[in-house]
């Protein structure tokens, strides 16, 4: 079993890519992640941490023996959380979510999802698969 852990500022979308790479629907009304949230899967040990930044230390500190890390950001307001995890965690994935929405602040080359419409979600999946 492979360990994923979702990581990001709160309100990127860690938790609803989760849901949606589970099957679930796109639901708006969402109650931010407390801690940490562990779901299973018949492949993965999938993490989901709160974005609150006091947590940064703490999750390098206690989440240990990760394969692979998917750092979430608002592709409308990319910050210095992303340099932040990536330059702290190795095998990191970095996945713009909120693609769906037209405005956007930044356009570079890397993996954009949209939680609410599923687009790239596979893409994301087959990575995830390629880096465990």
């Amino acid at each position: 079993m492979y360990k994923v852990v979702f990581l990001g500022d709160s309100g990127v979308g860690k938790t609803t890519l989760i849901s949606r790479l589970m099957g679930e629907e796109f639901n708006e009304d969402h109650i931010p992640t407390n801690g940490t949230k562990r779901i299973l899967t018949n492949k993965y040990k999938i993490v989901d941490t709160c974005g609150k930044r006091s947590r940064k230390e703490w999750i390098i500190d206690k989440i240990k023996n990760v394969d692979l890390y998917i750092v979430v950001y608002d592709v409308n307001n990319i910050n210095d959380s992303v340099d932040f995890w990536s330059k702290n965690l190795d095998n990191v994935m970095l996945v713009g979510n909120k693609s769906d929405l037209q405005f956007r602040l930044i356009n570079f080359y890397n993996l954009e999802v949209s939680a609410k419409t599923k687009d790239n979600l596979n893409i994301m999946l087959k990575h995830m698969k390629l880096n465990c």
